[in-house]
């Protein structure tokens, strides 16, 4: 049978994406994000400086003290468009080349790259631009970045949204973008796109009147959207080259969900086929036999299942199974109230 395929151990490993530290554009060093990260039970912390490998080069690449720092970077084109994550790259790419050549020379080089804050725009005008996807869908990217936390921050920024920010943390951790995850729904119909989200973390300070409040820093931001990537086996802990490789590997190729863990714990989430734990996020299934997909939650929630980006059937409680009886692109929302706890990579049934 098609599940067959799917790892029978699933190794849960909590990644915190696209931060930005005082390397580039942020206000904290690696030390102190470090600590956050740490304190906040992340495993993995990938660092995504604009057009630096810097951390790299000063020794943060690797474990410190349980915490894998992963450091990629964040490239755009000369009009500061077009922004990128690109992951395994010795060296930044020149920046005056346009979206079409970088791309398609990060992936030639082997990086892993996710497109960033695909479908970014802002409703108020203020200093903050947004920064857009516009060279097409038709390059060869690993994935998208669904859920950007700091740009859909921005983009429903009120004063009064900045104060209760400040003072309620975790009030943190906005719904994604439904323009956004239709367009990755659309880009995975024809073609692999793995799912991830992205802090965008800069630890954002704003002026309001004569205040100056750092509104996130990043132990807030860990509060926010993380991505859950699922392994066969556990990292090491020791062997930081072979443990990046999986984790970018897997990453890549959507084994893996998102998540808000102050909604409830990410890792005790449990996924089967036909009775069986095992992987289904970036997975491939046949549809010729029964086909029974399901979810165990440590706590009650609604869940969905959606097929070609429509809720395809609802169940609420601790834990549901689909039967599947057609072809298509599946994934998994999983709500607490109106909010979002989780959203899950696609997995694909073929005939």
């Amino acid at each position: 049978m098609g599940y067959s395929q799917a790892a029978s151990l699933i190794v849960p490993t909590i990644c915190a994406i696209h931060v930005h530290t005082t390397y580039s554009d942020g206000t904290e060093g690696v030390q102190r994000i470090l600590a956050d990260a740490r304190a906040a039970g992340i495993d993995v912390l990938m660092i995504t400086d604009h057009h630096t490998l810097a951390a790299a080069r000063h020794g943060w690449a690797g474990w410190h003290d349980g915490v894998l720092v992963v450091v990629g970077y964040e490239h755009s084109d000369p009009q500061d468009e077009n922004h990128l994550l690109v992951f395994g790259l010795e060296h930044p790419l020149e920046p005056t080349l346009p979206a079409k050549e970088y791309v398609q020379q990060a992936v030639d080089a082997g990086a892993i790259v996710f497109i960033a804050h695909p479908v970014e725009r802002r409703a108020r005008r203020g200093r903050i631009r947004p920064y857009p996807w516009t060279a097409g869908m038709n390059l060869p990217f690993q994935g998208i970045e669904v859920w950007n936390f700091m740009s859909l921050w921005v983009e429903r920024f009120t004063p009064r949204r900045a104060v209760l920010s400040y003072l309620l943390p975790g009030l943190t951790g906005e719904r994604p973008d439904p323009d956004t995850i239709g367009l990755w729904d659309r880009c995975a119909t024809h073609r692999p796109a793995a799912g991830m989200a992205g802090l965008d973390a800069h630890a954002l300070k704003v002026r309001w009147g004569p205040f100056a409040l750092t509104l996130f820093r990043h132990a807030r931001h860990f509060q926010g959207p993380l991505t859950v990537v699922e392994t066969p086996v556990p990292l090491s802990g020791h062997n930081a080259p072979a443990d990046t490789a999986l984790i970018l590997t897997h990453l890549a190729r959507g084994n893996s969900a998102m998540g808000i863990a102050r909604l409830g714990p990410l890792r005790d989430i449990v996924t089967r086929v036909n009775g069986r734990a095992c992987a289904v996020w970036g997975q491939t299934f046949t549809a010729h036999e029964p086909l029974s997909v399901g979810v165990t939650l440590p706590q009650s929630a609604q869940i969905r299942l959606l097929r070609d980006g429509r809720v395809e059937a609802e169940r609420k409680g601790r834990e549901a199974d689909f039967s599947i009886h057609a072809p298509g692109l599946y994934r998994m929302e999983i709500l607490r109230g109106r909010a979002i706890w989780v959203l899950s990579n696609h997995f694909r049934v073929v005939s």
